[in-house]
């Protein structure tokens, strides 16, 4: 709390020292424009009234007033800050009554942020208020959805936090802290495999964020399945370790000694790359495995073609890896050619190695689960949007 003290703190010095040099110049421009309307004229003029009226009209007054937004305490941000600290503390904070006029964004922000300190009091009733003047100024803001899903969970409503949850999600899918609040909720509702596909799907979206880990890990506790709640348990503490380890270790900044004239001494004879060897950057990186063991994965939208390029690829020679756990059936006739394990990657990804040589469908939204370290083929179906719907 020291710390974060002396943080508002400076940040509230560095503001007003540099509002202050922004007015000086602005007066000093002021009294620029004065002089060269009277030297213009050839006439006395009145320097106030210069100030107020003509030399705001003149280039320069577009360079004043830039100046003196960019150099503007930024007074909801110092607002929140404080409030975060006094709530910290145990404190009431101050200068939270009154949301700020005029833009819409900057009161939405202002009256979420009054709700999570009545959240943090207990008021719960007045907090969910304010989440519906929100709302009520833009029914798409998404924090005001999710705000107002936290409250009524805090005012044991799940039913009602679940609706708001949905509400969030509605109008855009990647929010993990959605898909973790949802899953809160169904699991308030006694709806466990709900409530723990929403939690997976949190941390596929946010794989280093331990909170979903940990919930995951309780809801398989309440159904009695130790092996996969000690599963997601460790997990969920490797997650944490290595958060603590990246706050406390950052990746230093190593800048080598750079001999100028030798560089320039290269460019000058090398200016068409006649010295790169092509062997050498034909060579894959250390720890991954030749180019001549690629994992050939098969993607894009259903309907646009997969199954029949996996299909394709076994008939030359390059064996699909499948599982045949989705059956043919009419709408495929020859097989869907899937693996239940690519559907899992964000659990266990190890079994790559078995792809190498191969051809397997994964689909797009998983790509940053792949892990490192493999030389990948990626054969991505187009087929037009109209084909695809009609299929």
């Amino acid at each position: 709390l020291d710390d974060m003290r002396r943080v508002i703190d400076h940040l509230e010095e560095g503001w007003g020292r540099l509002a202050d040099a922004a007015t000086v110049r602005v007066v000093e421009m002021a009294d620029y424009a004065a002089q060269r309307q009277q030297l213009g004229s050839g006439m006395p003029a009145d320097a106030a009234a210069l100030l107020n009226s003509a030399w705001l009209t003149g280039p320069e007054s577009r360079v004043a007033k830039r100046l003196m937004q960019g150099h503007q305490v930024n007074r909801d941000t110092l607002r929140d800050l404080r409030a975060s600290l006094a709530i910290a503390e145990g404190r009431a904070p101050d200068g939270l009554e009154d949301a700020p006029e005029g833009d819409a964004r900057r009161r939405i922000r202002h009256l979420l942020q009054r709700a999570w300190t009545l959240l943090q009091s207990g008021e719960s009733g007045r907090a969910l208020a304010l989440c519906e003047e929100c709302l009520a100024i833009d029914v798409d803001s998404r924090a005001a959805y999710v705000m107002a899903g936290r409250v009524s969970l805090k005012a044991r409503r799940p039913g009602r936090a679940l609706a708001y949850f949905d509400s969030a999600i509605e109008r855009l899918y990647d929010q993990p802290e959605a898909h973790l609040w949802r899953a809160a909720a169904l699991g308030r509702l006694k709806r466990p495999d709900e409530a723990i596909a929403a939690a997976k799907l949190c941390s596929v979206q946010a794989p280093q964020d331990s909170r979903p880990l940990k919930l995951i890990s309780s809801l398989y506790a309440k159904q009695g399945d130790w092996s996969l709640s000690g599963y997601y348990g460790q997990l969920s503490e490797v997650a944490v370790e290595q958060a603590a380890t990246e706050r406390s270790d950052p990746i230093p900044v190593i800048l080598p000694d750079v001999d100028a004239s030798a560089i320039a001494e290269f460019l000058r004879a090398d200016q068409f790359g006649q010295r790169f060897d092509v062997e050498t950057l034909q060579r894959p990186p250390a720890g991954r495995v030749a180019a001549d063991d690629p994992v050939i994965v098969v993607s894009g939208l259903p309907r646009s073609g997969t199954s029949l390029m996996m299909q394709m690829l076994d008939a030359g020679g390059m064996f699909a890896l499948t599982d045949g756990v989705r059956a043919a059936d009419p709408s495929n006739p020859r097989g869907y050619f899937e693996y239940e394990k690519s559907l899992r990657l964000y659990e266990d990804n190890r079994w790559l190695a078995e792809a190498r040589n191969r051809a397997v469908k994964i689909v797009a939204p998983l790509f940053p689960l792949l892990p490192q370290g493999e030389n990948y083929r990626v054969v991505l179906m187009r087929r037009d949007i109209e084909e695809v719907i009609r299929s």
